[in-house]
């Protein structure tokens, strides 16, 4: 959406940007993958679902990998039901569509793929079927950046290149070296930015979105009812948003909130920061 909305306001996310959130989510991934039980083993962890739409930036630049719903873990007890896929083919490792054993390295192909349209501005494989993607993959056919836009700095062709090689062992070993190798590539390109470049980025891309969202709430609480003294929100649903870590939709310093209805419960003006007191009660 990020990418989508800098198309359309003019202002291209440039490719410093998208390197610093691409090495963002890879430490936030490294950490995913070292995650532990309580007996010290490590889960091994995979999340298989690796996408833009998964890879979340907040309005203060935080950058987060979410939707950890088809992730497997070596502990797991769930098997994929044979002849059916789970992620999405033009981000997936082919090992994974291939039905064998995954582990890290299908993630870190994955990023491969988010990292090649962040160098080409391009996703991979736009507009080819999933059988086709399988097929050019399974062959070996899995173009270079620098294939596709030529200029591309050599560096990162060849990161980019490691990260989506067929073979796994090829690959990086861990999130946390591909992030290195990147970090790299920023030096060299002198692309550095900074969490604060990247949320006022956004916060500004989307103003106008979060300017409405406050104000479909505040009408929306309007039309709560008042029954026995209990606001009753009725069809208070509004579409989940990317709200930044700082932003609330309501707070409450009261236990009643249950099943839609808050009692005696005090609303906090939409979008404000934790350390804002609350409005009156209702």
């Amino acid at each position: 959406a990020i990418i989508r909305r800098a198309r359309e306001s003019g202002s291209p996310f440039s490719l410093s940007m998208h390197l610093r959130v691409l090495i963002d989510a890879l430490a936030g991934l490294h950490y995913a993958h070292e995650l532990k039980d309580f007996d010290g083993r490590s889960i091994q962890l995979v999340h298989r679902d690796i996408s833009p739409q998964n890879i979340f930036v907040t309005y203060d630049g935080q950058v987060k990998v979410l939707d950890f719903g088809i992730a497997t873990a070596l502990t797991s007890t769930c098997e994929t039901q044979a002849g059916i896929l789970k992620g999405k083919v033009p981000y997936m490792a082919p090992e994974q569509f291939l039905g064998l054993p995954v582990d890290r390295r299908a993630d870190l192909y994955s990023m491969g793929t988010l990292l090649w349209q962040a160098a080409t501005g391009e996703r991979l494989w736009k507009g080819v079927s999933d059988v086709e993607v399988i097929s050019r993959v399974s062959r070996g056919q899995i173009p270079a950046p620098s294939e596709h836009t030529p200029g591309i700095p050599e560096s990162l062709d060849r990161v980019c290149a490691k990260a989506l090689s067929f073979d796994r062992d090829l690959r990086h070993a861990t999130a946390a070296e591909l992030e290195q190798d990147l970090e790299v590539v920023v030096e060299k390109l002198n692309a550095r930015v900074t969490m604060r470049d990247i949320g006022a980025f956004v916060a500004e891309a989307f103003a106008h979105d979060r300017a409405q969202l406050a104000l479909t709430i505040e009408n929306r609480m309007k039309m709560g009812t008042v029954r026995d003294g209990k606001v009753d929100l009725g069809s208070f649903l509004v579409r989940p948003q990317p709200f930044g870590s700082n932003s609330v939709l309501y707070t409450s310093t009261d236990s009643n909130v249950s099943s839609g209805r808050l009692e005696n419960a005090p609303l906090a003006t939409p979008f404000a920061r934790r350390s804002d007191p609350p409005e009156s009660p209702v």
